[in-house]
């Protein structure tokens, strides 16, 4: 992986991704853990994320992506556990 310049950017970027998606998310951790992966992503990409015209953007609508993404899979998990639990209960 090229990391010319990620970890200088990561610095500066990762706490104020994680404050922004607490807001949104509601929970620490789940700001984390979607920070973590969006970071992660973009470790991947970096020679592409780099010469983005803003990085920080890209790495927050993944952050984001990630974060619907987790939220819906956990509504689908509860309406699926509520429909089996009543169906059991019958």
């Amino acid at each position: 992986m090229d990391t010319d310049g990620f970890e200088e950017w990561y610095g500066r970027e990762h706490a104020r991704l994680v404050n922004t998606l607490f807001l949104v998310a509601g929970t620490v951790d789940a700001a984390r853990e979607a920070t973590d992966e969006a970071f992660a992503r973009a470790a991947a990409r970096w020679p592409r994320v780099r010469a983005m015209d803003s990085p920080s953007a890209w790495t927050y609508r993944v952050a984001l992506n990630v974060l619907r993404k987790t939220a819906r899979r956990r509504s689908r998990e509860m309406d699926l556990a509520a429909t089996t639990a009543g169906t059991t209960a019958a």
